[in-house]
């Protein structure tokens, strides 16, 4: 999301700050507070209050506060109904009949395509990784993939097992399901 201005009052002084919202489900925000050095302000749910997650950052707690419920009334309408099918970092992206995982705050992005005759196009630096749905082959490969860690791809892919309600599923860089070619050796 992009950088927006808002503006709060706390103890009868005005303040402006530049915020963008970093992670949605998280509810964390970048910060540049009346000129400051920019900073993290996140909401803590276990104690429900916001809270400046840079240990050096000098701000006051009531501020942090006051700043916290505009960023909220601000941004509570545009998020709650984007992220009702989401985890902590990922979401599913529906584009026609195909599934698109997708990182909040990375560009990364992993298309789900069930292991028909037609598979993922040959893409020079994508990564492409197999699994199945109770049985059923899946192929998931990365789009316009920029290095990240292959980990987190994975990570991502386990986390749609997930969603699947099937997280046993064996992910493998190898194709299980092509097609194996015998060998007849001579007697």
């Amino acid at each position: 999301m992009k950088s927006q201005t808002i503006s709060f009052v706390h103890n009868g002084r005005r303040h402006t700050a530049s915020v963008q919202l970093v992670s949605p489900l998280a509810w964390i925000f970048v910060v540049n507070l009346n000129a400051s050095e920019p900073f993290h302000l996140e909401y803590d749910e276990e104690h429900s209050e916001w809270a400046v997650i840079d240990e050096d950052a000098e701000i006051e707690g009531e501020i942090a506060a006051a700043m916290g419920e505009v960023l909220f009334e601000r941004y509570r309408e545009t998020i709650k109904p984007s992220i009702e099918n989401a985890s902590s970092d990922c979401f599913i992206m529906e584009n026609g009949n195909e599934e698109i995982i997708c990182f909040w705050d990375r560009g990364l992005r992993i298309r789900v395509i069930p292991f028909i005759d037609d598979q993922p196009s040959d893409r020079s630096g994508e990564l492409v990784y197999y699994g199945n749905n109770f049985g059923k082959p899946l192929t998931f490969q990365t789009i316009d993939y920029q290095g990240e860690n292959p980990e987190l791809v994975r990570a991502a892919i386990e986390w749609y097992a997930e969603k699947l309600n099937y997280p046993q599923m064996v992910i493998s860089k190898r194709n299980p399901f092509a097609e194996t070619q015998a060998i007849v050796l001579p007697d």
